[in-house]
């Protein structure tokens, strides 16, 4: 044979095509603004196949957006709008200083070059631009779409995140979502702290999206913006925005991940995959994304042990006996034991480390662990001192460490299941 290795490469070219074709897209996004991006980009970081639809061009995603001085949100700055901020910087870790300087001055094109350079390095997402939905339905295998392109397409989770929800005006009245009379929040906010899927700064106000709120406008995996419904669009609220948007693109992708109902979303888990990709559940003003202990205080926030009082975390405030003590015995019912033995007011170092061997069920090596790696691994820059109160800060690290009460299941509600 005269030319072997043609007649080979001609053999391997279908197999090599077919292991390039991207999978079949599970997740729909549809809209043209940030908060469709930033839906669509958590959808495809939680390694879902995620087909974004607009209606417009990524090119015009900020033409309704004109940012050029950012003056609030300071400090609570995260996630996909934190990534956008640092790619603009060219800083590789989050830092609330440098988010700062940056959004001083932000022109629509760095913002548009920081927003395509993130969507470039997401294989399993997919952009279909100037294309609309003609038809979308709930099926027996999910949602039916067909695209003014005449493309059909099968989804297991929907979101709409156009601004008008114009999606949802597409769908057939028995498949959509109604509104409900009361949309009134009645959980505590122990609850809320458990159950917080994003923040964000309003009208110099903070908010906070929960799990139950989130999840309220949403039937059979379809998603909207009604959480926003609240927030008339400016300039100084696209952080929140987006922070609420990536919220709902994580909860719809956790649904097509994992082929299950709206309903059936674990907690801990939705919070696990945004804190995996950055985002700002600690609605405090004095805990820098970049201090080396934000993750432990972070998860220590969700449990509800230390709550953000002033916005502010505290984490220099010494630990009392008396507000952990009703926390603690709701997280680890075997805590009450080790309470009836141990009494005071600011718990002590040497106390606090018995405290969490007793609640992680380990051993004298959490003491040699902490002795050898207080300056390095665990990064306290105090002196080794086990004689004098702990703090919140510190506190958050050795619980987190050593005992995980964030590993302890809450329901939608915020209630403890264990």
């Amino acid at each position: 044979m005269k030319y072997p290795f043609l007649v080979f490469a001609c053999l391997l070219l279908p197999i090599i095509l077919f292991g390039q074709r991207k999978p079949k897209p599970t997740l729909l996004v549809y809209g043209n603004g940030l908060e469709a991006y930033a839906a669509a980009v958590q959808g495809a970081l939680s390694n879902v196949p995620t087909l974004w639809v607009m209606n417009g061009n990524l090119q015009d995603l900020m033409i309704t957006e004109k940012p050029s001085q950012l003056t609030i949100n300071h400090s609570l700055d995260g996630g996909i709008w934190m990534k956008l901020l640092m790619e603009m910087a060219d800083y590789k870790s989050p830092n609330d200083s440098v988010a700062t300087i940056i959004k001083q001055d932000i022109t629509i094109e760095r913002l548009l070059i920081a927003t395509n350079q993130l969507v470039q390095k997401l294989p399993p997402l997919t952009i279909v631009e100037s294309t609309s939905i003609k038809k979308i339905a709930w099926g027996r295998k999910g949602w039916q779409a067909q695209l003014s392109n005449g493309k059909r397409y099968t989804f297991r989770s929907v979101i709409d995140a156009s601004t008008d929800q114009g999606l949802a005006s597409v769908v057939p009245e028995q498949d959509r979502w109604k509104p409900e009379a009361n949309t009134q929040s009645s959980l505590s906010d122990l609850q809320r702290a458990r159950t917080t899927l994003a923040i964000g700064t309003d009208r110099n106000s903070i908010r906070t999206l929960t799990t139950s709120e989130l999840l309220r406008s949403v039937k059979n995996n379809f998603f909207s913006l009604q959480s926003l419904s609240s927030f008339e669009p400016s300039v100084e609220n696209i952080p929140l925005r987006m922070h609420y948007a990536q919220a709902i693109g994580a909860a719809a992708g956790y649904t097509a991940f994992f082929e299950v109902d709206a309903a059936q979303i674990d907690v801990r888990k939705l919070q696990s995959e945004l804190l995996t990709y950055k985002s700002r559940l600690l609605p405090a003003i004095d805990a820098a994304s970049e201090h080396p202990h934000f993750g432990s205080w972070q998860k220590i926030y969700l449990t509800g042990l230390f709550p953000v009082e002033n916005n502010r975390f505290s984490s220099e405030k010494e630990v009392t006996y008396s507000e952990i003590r009703p926390i603690l015995q709701e997280l680890y019912s075997r805590s009450q034991l080790w309470f009836l033995d141990h009494d005071g007011e600011e718990l002590l170092w040497k106390d606090a480390i018995e405290l969490v061997k007793f609640l992680g069920t380990r051993g004298q090596e959490v003491n040699r662990q902490i002795a050898t790696e207080w300056n390095n691994k665990l990064q306290f820059d105090t002196v080794y001192d086990l004689d004098r109160p702990i703090t919140r800060g510190e506190f958050s690290v050795i619980l987190d460490q050593f005992a995980n009460p964030y590993g302890v299941t809450v329901t939608h509600a915020g209630e403890v299941r264990r």
